[in-house]
């Protein structure tokens, strides 16, 4: 189980990998690969969320507080970018114009949805707007530059206003053709205007994952332009890229979602590579873990890896583990909604 967002009303998605046990040759098992599924907070109710009996697999990536979700389904004609409805039914996106296939990465409180798409050819991939009432999409552009190769166009997230953040990976050279630079760079959308917002200490690697309304904006950066340099977790506001650092005695870390009160969540990594979720409110980044009311049910047996969507009200989704599973079940991942006690 792997949650991908989460609203004010505390309802979680995501998606689930299906698995053969004990292998896929043994007679009568397949693998149905990814489905995607909704967990409601106040009823306690986990549904599968589906687009048509044919679909091979299906994920939900976001979710808005009107109770809309974006993602995609694979049937037999590929992946498509689809809505859910809390309340019931699903929408496909209008065909793509641009690719031959795409899914639906996040919709706003507006209605406005930030696709995705790949095909053949220069971008590989690139990202779109998907505009109700009447459905145009629009293609967001790649960085400007008077020469270089557009390579892979990422987006991520999209605020209430219609900005949108991804990132960019492309070569640029001069006019003579010779290589001068290149890199992956976190980039903004805002209208007509795409802004490359730049590295940490001039790195050439860094990517945004989230934006409030506000116009602030995380992700993640290599910290200055040395091969093998740590990636930390960055808040972007004003125009200005700040380093978010990492839980005390780690060495790396990304941001994944910003919410209005500028409450930023993610994950941060040891020497050893292990992962833990964060909470980083106020100038201070904390383990999550340490956040957990000691008297829950759950406290002693959770490992909370990665904490991917904060809601505006403060619940938080997130990806880890639970030590009670055993056999099979050892080490699987599971997704958790953390509630705010105040």
């Amino acid at each position: 189980m792997t949650a991908h967002g989460v609203n004010n009303q505390g309802i979680v998605v995501g998606d689930y990998q299906a698995y053969c046990i004990p292998d896929c040759s043994a007679p009568g098992q397949t693998s149905t690969g990814s489905q995607a599924w909704m967990y409601e907070q106040k009823s306690g109710a986990l549904d599968e969320l589906t687009l048509e009996s044919s679909e091979r697999t299906a994920s939900a990536y976001g979710i808005n507080n009107k109770g809309t979700i974006a993602g995609e389904a694979a049937t037999g004609n590929g992946p498509q970018g689809v809505l859910w409805k809390v309340t019931g039914g699903v929408t496909t996106l209008p065909g793509n114009l641009y690719a031959s296939f795409d899914w639906a990465v996040a919709v706003n409180d507006g209605g406005t949805v930030l696709g995705q798409y790949e095909d053949s050819g220069n971008p590989g991939s690139a990202a779109f707007l998907w505009t109700p009432p009447g459905g145009s999409q629009t293609p967001l552009p790649g960085p400007e530059c008077d020469y270089c190769n557009r390579l892979y166009i990422t987006a991520n997230a999209i605020n209430d206003s219609g900005t949108a953040v991804g990132s960019a990976l492309s070569v640029i050279y001069d006019s003579s053709g010779v290589l001068v630079s290149g890199g992956l760079f976190a980039m903004e959308w805002r209208g007509a205007t795409v802004t490359n917002l730049g590295g940490l200490q001039g790195s050439s690697s860094s990517e945004a994952y989230g934006i409030n309304n506000g116009g602030d904006v995380v992700g993640d950066s290599g910290v200055g332009p040395a091969e093998g340099a740590p990636t930390h977790a960055f808040l972007y506001s004003h125009d200005v890229m700040t380093d978010l650092g990492t839980v005390p005695g780690d060495v790396d870390s990304t941001a994944y979602a910003i919410n209005d009160k500028r409450q930023i969540v993610g994950f941060s990594v040891d020497a050893a590579g292990n992962g833990r979720a964060f909470l980083y409110d106020k100038g201070a980044m904390y383990d999550l873990k340490t956040l957990i009311d000691p008297n829950d049910p759950l406290a002693a047996y959770l490992t909370l890896e990665e904490a991917v969507s904060i809601s505006q009200n403060g619940y938080i989704a997130v990806n880890g583990a639970d030590s009670r599973d055993s056999g099979e079940n050892a080490g699987t991942w599971r997704a958790f909604l953390l509630v705010p006690s105040h």
